[in-house]
């Protein structure tokens, strides 16, 4: 599933939004409690997590919904 989705960010989001929408969802979804859910949300924040990362994705993850790396240059 897209990172973005899981942590309810737009693909514009800065680090903070990321950032904030990530402790936002592991407090809703524990460890203890949803731990499936709880990896995925932890996965999708490394992901995202800082600018270098989020291109990082955009570039290289066939996931990202980008036809090439060009598409994803000229977005930013």
């Amino acid at each position: 599933m897209n990172p973005y989705d899981i942590l309810g960010v737009p693909p514009d989001a800065d680090d903070g939004t990321v950032r904030g929408a990530y402790l936002e969802a592991i407090k809703r979804f524990p460890p203890e409690h949803h731990p499936e859910r709880f990896a995925a949300i932890s996965e999708a924040y490394q992901t995202l997590k800082d600018e270098q990362s989020r291109l990082r994705y955009t570039l290289f993850d066939v996931k990202a919904g980008v036809a090439s790396p060009m598409e994803a240059v000229l977005r930013h």
